[in-house]
């Protein structure tokens, strides 16, 4: 059997019109051609559709039940055609987000917004990751986009930078630190530092390793979690190496953020991997870049 959805759409028109020159008109296809279309219909499909008449047509039993069948199979395929050109263009689908703690803070929320917002039909999957997984998911393909902090041992991605901030040290307020306006990276190396999980670039960073010399690491404890880091900070096992950010999130009573003068910078950044850059993924990228934007002008 030969039957093209084109004969469907033909049949439609005739049977709603229930005549064929306003159905040629309206399908903008020539009656005679028209007319033989629906002749070919009902002799693949073995049955009268239509009962013709000097004035128009009527649908036969078997053409009033075909006609609700093909109207179904028509919207179907419309429907389908439609959802494939949603997901091609990254309006439809799934995106797994991953952010790690007190990373982004700022651009996380807005970004999220902003791409919910725009694309209500693609399914935001959001998950938030401690200090065990710096790439928040992209290490082991958890996630398909992450807010993260730089440096990390994570290969193969790539980085859209938001902005950088200056670090801080949180310390309890009866830290003999605690009242100066400002402290140096040598001065810090001289005190436990509350220590990430693990090894490594990530590490190494917020030990001031780069920096430190022939001194040895002093650790007061390991924190995997940015809220049991100033705990422990707050509680007095070492000072936790923080950025400004924190100052304005997690700003709490028993704890003293002073800045570090000659500290590296904190990059924030959105990351993916590059073998994995999905019709959705390009389109929240784009949202981030918009969302950067929005920030520079409003500052």
């Amino acid at each position: 059997m030969t039957v093209d959805l084109r004969q469907f759409r033909y049949f439609i028109g005739v049977a709603e019109e229930g005549n064929f020159t306003r159905a040629s008109g309206r399908l903008k296809v020539a009656q005679p051609s028209l007319s033989r279309q629906i002749r070919q219909l009902e002799r693949e499909l073995g049955l009268q559709l239509l009962i013709r008449h000097p004035h128009g047509v009527t649908l036969s039993a078997a053409g009033a039940e075909f006609l609700v069948n093909a109207r179904v199979a028509v919207a179907a395929f419309d429907e389908a055609i439609g959802a494939a050109q949603l997901a091609a263009e990254g309006k439809s689908g799934r995106l797994k987000v991953g952010f790690l703690v007190a990373a982004a803070l700022e651009f996380t929320p807005l970004v999220l917004q902003m791409f919910r917002k725009r694309f209500p039909d693609v399914k935001v999957e959001v998950r938030e990751f401690d200090f065990n997984d710096t790439s928040a998911g992209l290490a082991d393909r958890a996630t398909d986009v992450a807010f993260l902090r730089l440096p990390h041992q994570t290969s193969g991605l790539d980085h859209l930078v938001f902005t950088e901030e200056r670090l801080v040290a949180a310390m309890p307020v009866d830290h003999p630190l605690a009242h100066s306006a400002e402290v140096s990276v040598a001065q810090l190396l001289k005190e436990p530092l509350i220590a990430p999980p693990g090894n490594g670039a990530w590490r190494d960073f917020w030990m001031f390793n780069d920096q430190r010399g022939d001194a040895p690491e002093v650790v007061g404890v390991e924190a995997a979690s940015f809220e049991s880091e100033l705990q422990a900070a707050a509680a007095g096992h070492g000072v936790s190496i923080t950025t400004e950010g924190a100052c304005r999130f997690y700003n709490r009573p028993d704890l003293v953020f002073v800045s570090i003068r000659d500290a590296p910078m904190s990059t924030i950044a959105l990351a993916w991997r590059a073998d994995s850059l999905s019709p959705p993924l390009r389109q929240f990228i784009a949202v981030a870049k918009e969302a950067i934007e929005q920030q520079s002008g409003s500052t």
